[in-house]
């Protein structure tokens, strides 16, 4: 995952996370169900699901000094946050 994203490697811990934040909601055979629905009774949402590496724009809303400027700055999504649906870039 790393490797394909151009990712370097000091984000070797947040790609291990996103793996397995990934792999809890994809479905199981022996289960018939992701491993987030067994544990929270909840279905699993992967609709914001993006690819990881991909360059994104994330917005500032907190000054606009003039508005021909740039109003967000490029990331690189790196992950998902494992309490709320908000991207890691």
């Amino acid at each position: 995952m790393m490797t394909q994203a151009n990712l370097p490697s000091s984000v070797c811990a947040e790609a291990v996370n996103t793996a397995a934040y990934m792999r809890n909601r994809c479905p199981t055979r022996k289960l018939d169900k992701t491993s987030h629905e067994e544990l929270t009774g909840k279905k699993s949402y992967i609709g914001f699901f993006r690819i990881i590496g991909s360059k994104t724009i994330a917005s500032d809303k907190r000054h606009n000094p003039n508005k021909f400027a740039p109003k967000g700055e490029e990331y690189v999504l790196v992950g998902y946050s494992q309490v709320s649906r908000v991207y890691r870039l």
